[in-house]
C-alpha cells in the first residue's frame, strides 16, 4: 500500500489530516480483511471478488451504514489514488450488492 503517496494525495484533496489518518485506519482494516478471508494482504491486488466480499462482510458484521460510506469513500480514494479506476468504480457502483 502506498501510504505517503496516499497521504499526500488526500491533502491535495483538501482532507484534513484527521480525516487521513482515519480514511489510512479504514484501508489497514480492508488489508486485515483481505489477509484473514482472502488469503493475501496486498491491497494493491485488490480484485472485484475481493471488494465485493469485503462489502458483503461489512453488512453482515452489522456494520452501520454510515461506517460502510466511508469505507467506500477511502477505497474509492485510493483506488482512484493508484489508477485503478475499474476497482474504484466497483466501490462505488457495486460495493454493497
Amino acid at each position: 500500500m502506498d501510504e505517503e503517496g496516499f497521504r499526500e494525495y488526500l491533502l491535495k484533496k483538501k482532507r484534513s489530516p484527521r480525516g487521513v489518518d482515519i480514511y489510512k485506519k479504514m484501508l489497514k482494516k480492508y488489508q486485515n480483511f483481505l489477509h484473514k478471508h482472502r488469503g493475501h494482504d496486498k491491497i494493491d491486488f485488490s480484485s472485484t471478488e475481493d471488494l465485493l466480499a469485503f462489502g458483503k462482510w461489512l453488512k453482515e458484521e452489522n456494520f452501520q451504514q454510515t461506517m460502510i460510506n466511508m469505507y467506500k469513500l477511502a477505497l474509492g480514494h485510493y483506488f482512484t489514488h493508484t489508477e485503478k479506476n475499474k476497482l474504484a468504480r466497483i466501490v462505488e457502483n457495486d460495493f454493497e450488492k
